[in-house]
């Protein structure tokens, strides 16, 4: 039960989401199709760029001071650097990340997975077995190493920022 894109961009930037409708059709070079997921960290459209099937996240704004979104600026642009430089089978590449116009709005580009995220799994999938649950756990932990072994700085991880792919 997602909102209508006007209500959910004025949770993200603000309350300006009718000036920010221009949004909803592109990021950057990319077009916007559907709304895939909001959470309390931003919003993930699935989008298209030359054919291709992508995954675009814009992160909402904590509004404090001047000061504190300089620095969250700075600490999104350290983990999209860590994030692209990653290369792990069980971690999403980064395709592209950077900051929609001059508003300075930060997004992420991942290639498009389909799939549910891990707090879904049981209710997409009840029919897993638990032998299938251990093996995608075991994913997840490989990951998760991997990641806190070569990350100076993440994004944040848990059940919900965690995609399991539908095949």
């Amino acid at each position: 039960n997602l909102p209508d894109l006007k209500t959910l961009l004025e949770r993200v930037l603000g309350g300006e989401g009718e000036i920010y409708m221009n949004y909803v059709r592109r990021i950057g070079d990319y077009h916007i199709v559907r709304v895939l997921n909001d959470d309390d960290d931003g919003v993930v459209f699935e989008a298209v760029l030359d054919n291709m099937r992508y995954s675009v996240k814009i992160f909402k704004e904590k509004r404090n001071t001047i000061s504190s979104r300089d620095k969250a600026l700075e600490e999104f642009s350290r983990q999209a650097i860590a994030a692209k430089a990653m290369v792990h089978p069980n971690i999403m590449d980064v395709v592209n990340y950077g900051f929609a116009r001059d508003e300075r709005i930060p997004y992420v580009v991942t290639k498009f997975v389909d799939g549910t995220t891990l707090d879904k799994l049981e209710e997409c999938h009840p029919e897993l077995s638990l032998f299938s649950k251990m093996m995608i756990f075991r994913q997840i932990a490989d990951a998760i190493l991997a990641l806190q072994r070569t990350a100076n700085s993440h994004p944040p991880v848990g059940a919900r920022h965690i995609l399991i792919n539908n095949d």
